[in-house]
């Protein structure tokens, strides 16, 4: 009676074991497909080397975006990461400037782990140059000018510009626009020509926001204002009685 159970549990395990491992392989293939990801390769001019943009999803809470470089191409003979940041999907673009320079561009509010200017592989090297870009566009309506056009000898800033309606290239007067910064808000009110000015307000990174009945929205994250800045940021509404007429054009 023991020797039958004994049978007959051994004729189970056999049956259950490969189940078991298959799906454990599955599971695991699933988990390195989704966490090792090369989101883009970029090959240099003279095709002697390559970035990737890789995307590494270590958990959907602790992602992670990381920019390598390989000496050699097609086939990798060293290199190494250049680049880091917290999450995935970021707005970021490598552009080879020459065989040994790079330029890396990402959104300001990107948050860095690793941003090194150069980089060696025997007698080679890469040098890197970033460029935080400024705007990052959640916009539905039209940024036209974002400018530095002037220094002072104080230790706040100016910033400038006109709202017009985007469609017809007419100033939008009396629109309300503000800004913050942490708990700080100012608010402005456009004149007939559709100017505005806060003067005078101390530096820092803003957010900007524009609503407008008949308007599009439009929010800017991050607007920065250093030292001394006068800068002008000219606007461009788009009405969305205009949107409902592409989109009908478009269908």
């Amino acid at each position: 009676m023991n020797q039958t159970y004994c049978n007959f549990f051994f004729l189970l395990w056999l049956i259950i074991l490969p189940t078991v491992s298959c799906n454990d392989i599955s599971d695991n293939q699933t988990k390195i497909d989704f966490y090792q990801f090369t989101k883009n390769k970029i090959i240099s001019p003279s095709k002697t080397k390559s970035i990737d943009i890789y995307e590494n999803r270590q958990s959907e809470s602790d992602a992670m975006t990381q920019i390598i470089v390989n000496f050699g191409y097609p086939d990798s003979k060293g290199g190494g990461g250049i680049f880091a940041a917290n999450g995935i999907d970021l707005n970021i673009e490598v552009i080879w400037l020459h065989d040994n320079d790079v330029m890396i561009k990402y959104p300001e509010t990107t948050d860095i782990i690793k941003q090194d200017s150069i980089i060696h592989f025997i007698n080679d090297f890469v040098y890197v140059y970033y460029t935080p870009i400024k705007l990052r566009d959640s916009l539905k309506s039209k940024v036209l000018a974002y400018d530095l056009i002037g220094k002072t000898d104080t230790i706040t800033a100016i910033l400038k510009g006109q709202i017009i309606d985007f469609n017809l290239n007419k100033p939008i007067s009396n629109k309300r626009i503000s800004i913050s910064s942490g708990l700080v808000m100012y608010d402005n009110i456009t004149d007939s020509e559709g100017f505005f000015e806060f003067n005078m307000i101390p530096a820092g990174n803003y957010r900007l926001i524009i609503k407008h009945e008949g308007y599009l929205d439009l929010i800017m994250d991050t607007i920065f204002l250093d030292t001394g800045d006068i800068r002008l940021l000219n606007i461009g509404m788009i009405s969305n009685n205009k949107l409902d007429t592409i989109k009908k054009s478009i269908n």
